[in-house]
Order: structure tokens, then sequence, then C-alpha cells
């Protein structure tokens, strides 16, 4: 809720719905794990006691940890929800496509990575990405010694730092490119230019053209 450029946008209805609730419900859609495995992460600040009545509310799933240590939150969590893998998606992302989440599914059953994601060579839109990583590799990190407080911030970015020290999936299109499109909601403006079109920019994505390579 603290957000600097949007406070409080991860509640703003985005076509009828707060944020957060059109991911989680996107996410239990994609069936990637069982809907009590659906976790929202927040902090333990009080201006987050909004987003945990909400979950409250809405009978969703919540952790709160560290308001500037977002990896730490993601550990609490794991400790507190056990686990193989931590899927990670934010809710500012309110097109992540469920189709994305089905694909990577069951790159997560292989368990020939520590990592999948779609950011380490990036051909998909801001905000339409998806990442996710074992709770060892988790572990891994943070017992490493070497983490900045971006890592701290940005969950992954250790990973991506160090692609030596961790097996690294990165799922691309083969075709296409659309890197340069942004459709994460960073501040009120974000929200209006996709509100309108949503369905119509998820509708237009070649997910058939979905592909997983090993970094």
């Amino acid at each position: 809720m603290s957000s600097r450029r949007f406070p409080g946008k991860v509640l703003v209805p985005f076509r009828g719905q707060p944020l957060l609730g059109l991911v989680y419900d996107r996410a239990v859609e994609a069936g990637i794990c069982d809907a009590q495995h659906v976790v929202v992460l927040t902090s333990a600040h009080p201006s987050d006691d909004a987003i945990e009545a909400y979950c409250r509310e809405h009978a969703l799933g919540c952790f709160r940890g560290p308001l500037d240590d977002v990896l730490g939150r993601f550990a609490g969590a794991a400790v507190r929800h056990g686990g193989k893998w931590i899927v990670r998606l934010t809710a500012d992302s309110p097109l992540v496509p469920v189709e994305l989440m089905r694909f990577v599914a069951p790159l997560l059953d292989e368990s020939a990575w520590d990592l999948v994601t779609t950011t380490h060579r990036r051909t998909l839109p801001k905000g339409m990405n998806i990442e996710a990583f074992t709770v060892g590799a988790l572990t891994r990190a943070l017992e490493d010694g070497d983490l900045s407080d971006a890592d701290r911030e940005h969950v992954t970015a250790y990973f991506h730092r160090h692609p030596e020290k961790f097996r690294i999936c990165n799922v691309w299109l083969r075709s296409h490119n659309h890197s340069a499109l942004e459709y994460a909601v960073d501040d009120p403006d974000d929200l209006a230019r996709i509100e309108d079109s949503a369905g119509e920019l998820l509708a237009a994505m070649p997910w058939d053209d979905l592909e997983a390579q090993t970094v």
C-alpha cells in the first residue's frame, strides 16, 4: 500500500475488482497449485493492515513480513506454508496470463531448475511475467551472505546476478518480442491506459509461441 508513485494501488479497482483480487483469482484459475496454497504476501507495516483486512474478508491466504526485505518475506512464507516451489506473481500486474502460468506449471514438475523465469531474457511485456524458484535455492541465496538491498527488494535479482550458482530456465516467445510494451500498473495513468483493452491485449498475445530454454 506504500507505493510511492501510486499509494494503495493494489486495492484500486480494475474492471470492477481490486488489482490484488484479480491476480489472486487468476492464480487460482490457472491451477498451478492447490487454491489453499495461493497466498498474499504483504508487509507487517500498519499501512498494509488494509490488505490483511481485505484477505480476511474474502477468505484469502495472507502472510505478513518485513516491509524492506521482500526476499525475507518470501522466506518466512515458505517456512509457514512449506512446499518445494514458490511461484511469484505481483499484484500490480492484472494481465498476468493464465496461459503463461499453465505453460510454466509442468516445468516445475520436472524439477530440473532452481529458477523458472520470463525475465532473464525478456520477450513478454512488462506486467505479463512470472517467476518460480525453489525453496532450496532461496535458502542458498540467504545463506550466501552476498545479498544487496536491491536483492532483498526485488526477490530474484540475486539469482539473475549469479547464473553460475543456479540452474535457470527462461520462458520466452520464439518469434516475437513484446518486451517494449508495458502493462504493469505503476501509476494511475497506467491503470486508465490498459483497463479498457485488457481482454483484447491478452487475446492478441501469441501464447502458442512460448518456449522454455536453459540459460
